[in-house]
């Protein structure tokens, strides 16, 4: 049976259209979520908090590690004293950054779990952080913020990333001479 009516080859090709239209939207949206593309993307953020993290952490370490340097090549000949004094602070300092990395490598390993660390531990990390900035960028700091609660592992990571952030800048970009820096947890 033929349909006579007018249009009706219009609205059957239309709909054929939508069709169409139908199977490559699904296409490209099975395409758009796909596990090589999910897998490409959770890959490059991975790589960007990377990033961020030897950006906030080690490569300040090592401009600190510069700027001393620099300084000590300018007392070897005059301060022969001062400057065995600041060799002395840049080994501690590497080794602190040392520990410090080696940390941040098994405590990203282990981020998914869900682990709680005590503010106290979350205090006494951010507590070297400023003797570390203290002796990297000549500031006076004042660390305090005593607690005793739990706090997530990751949240303890962005609080301890926020503060460092802070210091480096305040010694970078300020050039403070004094610093405080203070941390409460509460439940």
């Amino acid at each position: 049976m033929t349909n006579n009516l007018p249009g009706a080859g219009f609205l059957f090709r239309e709909t054929l259209l939508l069709d169409g239209d139908g199977d490559r939207i699904a296409s490209e949206t099975r395409r758009s979520f796909s596990r090589e593309r999910v897998e490409r993307t959770a890959a490059c953020d991975e790589r960007e908090r990377l990033g961020r993290e030897v950006h906030d952490g080690p490569l300040q370490a090592l401009t600190g590690v510069a700027l001393q340097l620099a300084a000590l090549r300018s007392l070897i000949g005059r301060d022969p004293r001062a400057a065995v004094a600041l060799v002395h602070d840049l080994e501690e300092l590497v080794r602190g950054e040392q520990r410090a990395l080696r940390a941040w490598v098994e405590r990203d390993a282990r981020k998914a779990s869900g682990i709680t660390i005590l503010g106290a531990d979350l205090v006494k990390a951010l507590r070297a952080l400023c003797r570390r900035a203290e002796s990297q960028w000549g500031l006076d700091i004042q660390c305090g913020g005593v607690s005793q609660d739990a706090v997530p592992q990751l949240l303890a990571d962005h609080v301890y990333r926020i503060v460092q952030e802070a210091v480096a800048n305040a010694g970078k970009h300020a050039r403070a001479s004094h610093l405080r820096v203070v941390v409460h947890t509460t439940p």
